[in-house]
């Protein structure tokens, strides 16, 4: 994937009813890169306002548009950017018309005219980030730390916000998640304890709040270094993982964590799906997903005869959320985490094989790692019937975290919930 070219505008409120109408800039992101750390650092650099970030909005649509318009709402403040700005408020009609519909409610809401949206996410409102700054200093002071540089939010998007900050014992990076997720703090907390080997350090953590704070982790994530072939040995640790945590399941549950059995999965996913107001069009054929939840029925039963405990699941297990610090892996980004059957957690660790044999690759490990509870040749063949159950089990994730969300910003993870839909009716037809 080459080069992207972003059209960036930004909203910069100054607090009494006036948005400083500034020019747009551009800004150019590269394979992989996120686009909010080279954003931040464009405002700054040609217009002088280093204030929170509120939104990073990027609109649907846009997958044939070489240069992509993005909103940036900034935290109202004070400051003036150097060179010529008009003195009147910004006119929306200046903005690109996939902008618009949000920026007019930004506006609306930053000025006093209406309310706050109730979905709306905790690290999107004003103040958020200065009592965030607060609690972070003191979260190191109490381990001997200090901060040497600000707070730098490097992903904000409807379910979680990532920042990353200098300590004076090195890079760390704090996590605030959306309330559906909020069982990560006080999991993550539990697994550092028992796992120390197996996850980023924890420094501190919030659960009312759900803060986490972390050490950074030396080395890229698997992502980064090949992707989920190049770590078998995570799928192993999370094995390791979710067999020692059947020994203490009244110790997550007590943690908040949610019981998904896969006897209630087809059930459940009838539920989220057969709704009047589905919050995306999966992109299946009329009656189809109504179609494959006896299928979801017949296989979730057919696994369950294996009788592998439920247990500690991911939810979210991919190469994207393994770190790898030289070949030992470590898990972070418990968000999704939950009681169910450990094998669901392949699908999406496979879900990006391009061929059967590349698919066949990635579940091996998977018949390795549970062959102690598992005979090896009672698990194999059962990769299809994982696919399917794992992405039927993550529609059903994916309609609570779309809810959650406010309703224009459920088009970032609109694509991901198609992906699984796919993966589920290919599994039901024995498709590779």
């Amino acid at each position: 994937m080459s080069e992207r070219v972003v059209e960036l505008w930004v909203l910069a409120p100054d607090g009494a009813g006036k948005v400083l109408p500034l020019p747009p800039l551009e800004v150019s992101v590269g394979p992989g890169q996120r686009l909010l750390p080279p954003a931040r650092r464009a405002v700054e650099a040609r217009y002088g306002l280093d204030r929170p970030v509120l939104e990073l909005f990027v609109p649907d649509g846009i997958e044939a548009l070489e240069r992509v318009p993005v909103l940036l709402v900034l935290e109202p403040g004070t400051g003036v950017p150097p060179g010529p700005v008009e003195a009147q408020s910004l006119d929306i009609g200046t903005l690109p018309p996939l902008l618009r519909g949000r920026a007019a409610s930004w506006l609306e809401e930053l000025v006093g005219r209406v309310a706050t949206p109730a979905l709306r996410a905790a690290w999107s409102r004003p103040g958020w980030h200065a009592r965030t700054v607060a609690w972070l200093d003191e979260a190191l002071e109490v381990r001997g730390m200090t901060r040497t540089g600000a707070l730098e939010p490097q992903r904000a998007w409807g379910i979680s916000s990532v920042l990353r900050a200098e300590s004076s014992g090195g890079a760390v990076w704090l996590k605030a998640a959306a309330p559906g997720f909020h069982a990560e703090p006080a999991v993550t907390r539990w697994l550092a304890t028992r796992f120390p080997d197996a996850l980023p350090q924890v420094l501190a953590t919030d659960d009312a709040a759900i803060l986490l704070l972390m050490a950074d982790m030396p080395g890229g994530t698997a992502r980064d270094l090949g992707g989920e072939g190049s770590a078998p040995g995570a799928v192993h640790l999370l094995a390791r993982i979710a067999g020692a945590a059947m020994d203490d399941l009244p110790g997550l549950r007590a943690l908040g964590l949610p019981e998904r059995p896969l006897a209630r999965l087809a059930s459940d996913l009838r539920a989220a799906w057969s709704r009047a107001d589905p919050v995306v069009d999966l992109r299946l054929p009329p009656g189809r997903l109504a179609a494959l939840v006896p299928w979801v029925d017949a296989e979730a039963r057919n696994l369950g005869a294996l009788r592998i405990p439920d247990t500690l699941v991911h939810g979210d297990f991919h190469a994207g959320n393994v770190g790898l610090d030289g070949a030992a892996p470590r898990i972070f980004d418990w968000s999704d985490a939950a009681l169910a059957n450990p094998l669901l957690d392949a699908t999406p660790w496979m879900q990006d094989a391009e061929t059967a044999a590349e698919s066949e690759a990635l579940w091996a490990p998977w018949v390795e790692a549970w062959q102690g509870s598992v005979p090896a040749d009672a698990l194999a063949g059962r990769r299809h019937a994982v696919l399917g159950l794992g992405a039927a089990y993550q529609l059903v994730s994916l309609d609570a975290i779309l809810r959650g969300m406010e309703p224009e910003l459920r088009h970032s993870l609109a694509d991901s919930a198609q992906a699984y839909a796919a993966i589920l009716d290919a599994a039901a037809q024995g498709l590779p």
